[in-house]
């Protein structure tokens, strides 16, 4: 067993959160991924102040 962990930068949360045309449905799909196999997903303080600004 391995403590996988996915990590994301700024822009997928951007791309979704806004519903990019070209990646929302990627993004979302991605993230059903994750939570369907219980994969965390990470990001770091600095992409919160990212996406905030």
């Amino acid at each position: 067993m391995t403590d996988s962990k996915f990590y994301l930068d700024t822009a997928p949360f951007i791309y979704y959160l806004e519903k990019s045309d070209l990646y929302f449905e990627k993004i979302r799909r991605l993230f059903m991924s994750c939570y369907s196999k219980n994969i965390p997903l990470v990001t770091s303080a600095v992409t919160i102040e990212e996406y905030c600004v």
